[in-house]
């Protein structure tokens, strides 16, 4: 417009043209790397590393989901700005899976690839945020510009190899005559990204540590939670901690990345870069993981330093272990059939830590969606408390804003989609990282032994912050 201003539309969305080409790159080139060149140029940009099958770097927001209370979809392209609410007064998920479907829906029917939508919730649903977290909604989802993947077959599970898929996701040309250039301009800057050199900047030196609770302020928490539960007022309750890293200079965040995935392979390495600040970690908890109708979970509780002694089939870790996986089987079998899970959970080692771990998997029913189930299954008890309504004490006992700690995030696209808990996990703002970990208190729990439990899981990422 001659006068610069931009329209808003309301309520007409665009159809999505969806491509994908190949590109070559050099050998060693890792998906890692490539986060670094884009996280500066691209916001958001997304970095996702399961310990198995395909890693992704997503970078650009081609249309946009995000909110507290009330979501709301938003579409920029030429000089129009398209933004529509969810039309439901439902749940967050469900918010978001009415606005997510539209688009996946506006899809041009000859794309030569599907619809993914990348995000997440936060641990719980509400309004504005308070800091570090107060940049962020609730809710957040970006249909990305484009998707980088690369089948992740390497011992660091991080190389590229020699060969990119590149999906591209644009409003189609033949709906806005404006987006053919801006889409050619990104796909330009994007190559050149690709392509420049890159040195990286040294890590900080010195490091201040700090919790946000003090460790005594702690424990008497964790010694009234263990009274409420003697008095039979809950099963049981997560209480996480919160602990400040501050750096002599800004915090390299694709080094943190690196040490993360080569000290925890088996756990999803993950980065968040927003305008603000990059929310990373590696969680070894995968919360639903759906192939068609087929669904996954691994639910997590029972916690040891790897090689030490203690038993995590005691009495009181079963116990903990079982409110748990309990409470995902139920889950799965209210939305679908042929529940099946570990008839006794398991110990895996994810780097450091080991855990006690139920494998369960379902067929869910038809029409259900992936967004309904994980309305129902987040918070489970492995971040939240049993019963679930209890879940709602956790402030009573916690001093700060958990944020998306032990939130929802991940994936999703109209036949597949995969979430993880957000855990081993800390918030990146410059000079200043603020990590988490929580424990479950239950019938025996010892504030003690929670809170050196607490240090065994803040560990992975104190050990990817501070080098020195």
């Amino acid at each position: 417009m001659a006068d610069g201003t931009r329209h808003k539309a309301e309520n007409r969305l665009p159809r999505f043209r969806v491509e994908t080409t190949h590109k070559s790159l050099p050998d060693d080139l890792t998906l890692i790397d490539l986060f670094a060149r884009c996280e500066s140029t691209f916001r958001p940009t997304w970095l996702w590393l399961p310990p198995n099958g395909p890693g992704e770097l997503c970078c650009g927001t081609t249309a946009n989901i995000a909110g507290d209370r009330q979501l709301a979809l938003t579409i920029s392209h030429g000089d129009s700005v398209i933004a529509m609410s969810a039309s439901c007064a439902a749940s967050r998920f469900d918010q978001a899976g009415e606005l997510i479907g539209r688009v996946i829906e506006n899809s041009a029917a000859d794309s030569s690839a599907e619809i993914t939508a990348i995000g997440g919730f936060s641990f719980a649903p509400g309004g504005h945020m308070s800091a570090p977290w107060s940049y962020l909604p609730r809710t957040s989802f970006v249909i990305p510009t484009f998707r980088i993947s690369v089948d992740t077959t390497s011992v660091d599970k991080t190389s590229v190899g020699n060969e990119i898929s590149i999906t591209h996701t644009a409003v189609d040309e033949h709906v806005a005559a404006a987006v053919p250039s801006r889409a050619q301009r990104d796909l330009e800057r994007l190559r050149h990204l690709l392509a420049a050199p890159m040195q990286r900047r040294s890590d900080p030196e010195t490091f201040r540590v700090e919790p946000a609770t003090p460790g005594a302020q702690w424990r008497k928490a964790v010694a009234r939670a263990i009274d409420s539960i003697d008095r039979g007022e809950l099963d049981k309750i997560v209480l996480a901690r919160a602990v400040h890293v501050d750096g002599d200079q800004r915090f390299v965040t694709a080094n943190v990345l690196e040490r993360l995935r080569r000290a925890n392979p088996s756990s999803t390495t993950f980065a968040l870069a927003m305008p603000g600040g990059t929310f990373v970690g590696a969680t070894p908890e995968l919360l639903l993981r759906r192939s068609g109708n087929h669904v996954e979970s691994l639910p997590l509780a029972g916690t040891k330093a790897t090689g030490s002694d203690t038993d995590l089939h005691s009495e009181k870790l079963l116990h903990e272990h079982a409110l748990l996986a309990d409470d995902v089987t139920a889950t799965l079998a209210k939305h679908g059939s042929n529940v099946d899970a570990d008839p006794i959970p398991r110990e895996i080692e994810f780097g450091s830590v080991t855990h006690l771990g139920t494998r369960i998997s379902a067929e869910l029913s038809d029409h259900v969606s992936t967004l309904g189930v994980l309305a129902d299954m987040h918070p489970t008890p492995a971040v939240g408390a049993a019963p679930r309504s209890a879940t709602s004490r956790i402030d009573e006992f916690e001093t700060f804003e958990r944020g998306w700690y032990a939130g929802a995030i991940g994936r999703i696209g109209p036949r597949d989609a995969e979430f993880v808990l957000a855990l081993r996990c800390g918030l990146i703002r410059d000079s200043t990282a603020t990590i988490y970990a929580g424990c479950g208190i239950v019938e025996g729990s010892d504030p003690d032994t929670e809170y050196l439990e607490s240090r065994i899981k803040l560990r992975p990422m104190l050990d990817a912050l501070v080098t020195a």
